[in-house]
């Protein structure tokens, strides 16, 4: 089975010693991990779409990320951008004057919604989670998802195990597998 995966950096596999240590590696032995580090659920759905439209897969898992994190139109191209420490003058007029916490919510469920839309429309079954909490958000598009209740990170790691977490961000090998184990749960029944 060719399972496709795609997601921020807990998908790329941030902060490990050995890229093979990613839950991607544990779910098949033919598998296409296109994550990328900081990457927003807007970056997450357009090169899903990219890559799906030009490739061929069984199986899609995509991983969502916080809601915080957003595209911006930059030199030509589509860039994730997220508060933080090092923020210039555009990017941190966005956060405190235009992002709200709703704005994040509506965001990340219109992603859902088009991606949800997208596999469906070719027919390419797949499996949805997200990293932090998201199913307790209100949104007009999450009434319309499907994945409304989509597995949250939260529920199948202890978020205070240290043998589960990188510097506290990011999970460790024996988190990696924990992921896959549960995701197989879903992908295999």
């Amino acid at each position: 089975m060719k399972i496709f995966v795609n997601g921020c950096s807990f998908t790329y596999g941030a902060d490990l010693e050995n890229i093979n240590d990613r839950y991607s590696t544990f779910l098949s032995d033919n598998v296409v991990n296109i994550g990328r580090g900081g990457q927003c659920n807007d970056l997450i759905v357009d090169r899903a779409i990219e890559w799906l439209e030009n490739n061929e897969c069984d199986f899609a898992i995509i991983q969502f990320t916080m809601n915080t994190r957003f595209s911006m139109w930059r030199s030509g191209k589509w860039i994730s951008i997220r508060p933080g420490k090092a923020l210039d003058k555009i990017t941190k007029f966005y956060y405190d004057k235009i992002y709200t916490q709703q704005l994040g919510i509506r965001n990340l469920w219109k992603n859902v919604y088009a991606m949800e839309n997208y596999l469906e429309s070719r027919k390419i079954p797949y499996l949805f989670w997200k990293i932090g909490r998201a199913n307790n958000t209100y949104s007009q598009y999450r009434k319309l998802c499907k994945n409304k209740d989509m597995l949250m990170g939260d529920d199948f790691w202890e978020i205070d195990n240290p043998d589960m977490w990188t510097y506290g961000e990011h999970p460790t090998p024996e988190g990696h597998q924990v992921i896959a184990n549960k995701l197989k749960e879903y992908i295999y029944k």
